[in-house]
């Protein structure tokens, strides 16, 4: 489950503040994760610095992409074009480094000082499922 996302106003991420590029404080954001070629995105959520998708997004994978990792990537939507907010890399072992769902507060790899909220699952199945 991708829960939220914090810290991304213009003065998370200062290279685009004053740049015109960044017209507010708040942004459009919507989460795009990637478990080994499988690629899921939440919806946009409108003029938020902290937004809440609480969506589940779920990735059936070989008993081989355990190994991997899920790549998340929280971008601001523009009527031009997206601007990328911030990434974070979570290995997919944590899903099941305990029983149950694991949650998760991943700082963003650029040290804006936002930061993604994720529970993970692994759901047993023929072949597994990592819920994000």
């Amino acid at each position: 489950v991708v829960l939220r996302a914090r810290g991304l106003g213009c003065q998370a991420w200062p290279l685009l503040a004053g740049s015109g590029v960044c017209s507010s404080t708040a942004a459009d954001a919507y989460c795009r994760c990637t478990v080994a070629s499988q690629t899921r995105c939440t919806r946009s959520i409108v003029d938020c610095e902290e937004p809440e998708w609480q969506e589940v997004l779920d990735f059936p994978l070989q008993p081989s992409e355990l190994k991997g990792e899920v790549f998340v990537e929280v971008f601001d939507r523009g009527s031009q074009f997206d601007t990328i907010l911030g990434t974070a890399r979570v290995p997919v072992s944590a899903a099941y480094a305990k029983s149950g769902k694991v949650v998760l507060t991943q700082p963003f790899e650029d040290g804006s000082g936002g930061s993604v909220d994720l529970e993970l699952e692994l759901l047993p199945d023929h072949s597994a499922t990592v819920t994000a």
